[in-house]
């Protein structure tokens, strides 16, 4: 579990208070428990914007009981939606679970103080809890006002096994975005206060409008409606961002030292464990010897869960900025996005493909992820001045890159060195990649 504050420090300056669990409000709070989220009970608000925003279905199952459950009379909604309803103990007596989350309450009541939630109180509320058993010891809650369909504030709370300090640092870069002006300001969230204790430490941020791209792109039958807007808006906000954050002479371009190191080990990994054909090998190698991307300042998770988009043309907010980095490849970013879109998009049925398949329906094919990707990279190479003909041999190195960072678990940078030999095998046998513009 998370360590919980008996006293909280701000960053800046140092001051101490003691957490007082009258200021949660009552002494118990009707909630209902699905997967990971534990949400106040017998709000519709609040449980739309889980729905709509949070719980996202993976299977044709999940989707069909997705779609049926706003049209379910809201007793019976709850009975069908919550795996576990009850009372939760803010006197954080009643079991692990609940004394995890009735900390968390307390530690966002001290949390909001001195900010524009101060006096806050828990009565709506979503938290989303990792399991004790995962070992990663964090959470994240969704505070919502009195009133309200979307919630102010996301409070992120880790605990003290991070390296380093994980949510100072992204406070740092969101404030280092912000202050780059313009519109890239308003696209990134408002750090409105961090704390530190002995236990882990938590940051408060301003909520961003919108769902995510995948959340959206999961919820809807294919989500081909919504496709050419996320990608268009991600190429271009992820343009204006390098654009404003390019990295200074004489780290403008080309791969560090490290980085082709990297990508050289991974290489030879995937030819000797992978079995990776010799055609596409060469090709691989040729580009990585010739590689010199842009550099410039990273977000380092850009992908659909951390995109929201907006209505119309406005830029889309982008979360999570943890993994931060200020002088980085271009390419990680701008790989990124459209790499993870296709392995995780429903392409028959609700269910992703095989990541190999799913990598020639996303880049090689003449398929609406294709297009939309096609789409993606015209608006950001037009904006930055890369030329189209290096997006090839740079998706080689991307794929080199994260082939190398790749590590047990889900998400893409968790796939097995056999799909990255796949992905490199279909590049090279392609004749002519549908994503290019």
């Amino acid at each position: 579990m998370i360590g919980l504050p008996r006293r909280v420090e701000r960053a800046e300056p140092d001051r101490a208070q003691r957490p007082d669990t009258a200021a949660a409000g009552a002494a118990a709070i009707r909630v209902g428990r699905v997967g990971r989220f534990v949400v106040t009970s017998g709000d519709r608000d609040v449980t739309r914007y889980l729905l709509d925003h949070l719980l996202i279905p993976h299977g044709r199952r999940a989707r069909v009981r997705r779609a049926a459950l706003p049209w379910l009379p809201r007793g019976l909604r709850e009975r069908w939606l919550f795996q576990q309803r009850g009372a939760l103990d803010l006197t954080g007596a009643g079991g692990e679970a609940s004394d995890t989350v009735a900390g968390l309450l307390r530690t966002a009541a001290l949390v909001v103080n001195g900010t524009p939630l101060e006096g806050w109180r828990p009565a709506r509320w979503i938290a989303l809890v990792d399991p004790a058993s995962s070992g990663r010891r964090r959470a994240t809650m969704f505070l919502f006002r009195p009133r309200g369909e979307t919630p102010a504030a996301v409070l992120k709370v880790r605990g003290p096994e991070a390296a380093g300090s994980p949510l100072q640092a992204e406070a740092d870069a969101l404030h280092r975005v912000r202050s780059r002006g313009g519109d890239l300001a308003g696209s990134v969230p408002e750090p409105l206060a961090h704390r530190r204790w002995s236990g882990g430490e938590a940051l408060l941020l301003r909520a961003l409008p919108g769902a995510s791209a995948y959340a959206l792109m999961r919820a809807r039958t294919g989500g081909s409606d919504l496709m050419p807007r996320h990608f268009e808006q991600a190429g271009v906000w992820l343009a204006r961002f390098h654009g404003r954050s390019r990295a200074p002479a004489p780290t403008h371009a080309g791969l560090t030292a490290g980085e082709r190191e990297a990508a050289t080990a991974a290489l030879a990994a995937l030819v000797e464990l992978a079995g990776l054909q010799s055609a596409a090998a060469r090709d691989a190698e040729a580009a990585l010897a010739a590689a010199s991307p842009p550099r410039a300042a990273a977000h380092g998770d850009f992908w659909p869960h951390n995109v929201l988009p907006a209505p119309g043309a406005a830029l889309p907010g982008v979360v999570d900025w943890e993994h931060y980095a200020e002088d980085a490849p271009r390419i990680l970013d701008l790989f990124d996005f459209p790499f993870s879109y296709g392995l995780e998009y429903s392409w028959r049925r609700g269910c992703v493909e095989r990541p190999a398949r799913a990598f020639e329906k996303a880049f090689l094919e003449d398929t609406r992820v294709a297009r939309g990707v096609r789409l993606y990279f015209d608006r950001y190479c037009v904006a930055t001045g890369l030329d189209t003909a290096e997006l090839r041999p740079l998706l080689h190195v991307y794929l080199l890159l994260k082939a190398g960072a790749a590590r047990p678990g889900t998400g893409s940078a968790s796939r097995r060195p056999q799909d990255f030999a796949r992905f490199h095998e279909s590049l090279a046998g392609s004749m002519r990649p549908r994503f290019l513009p």
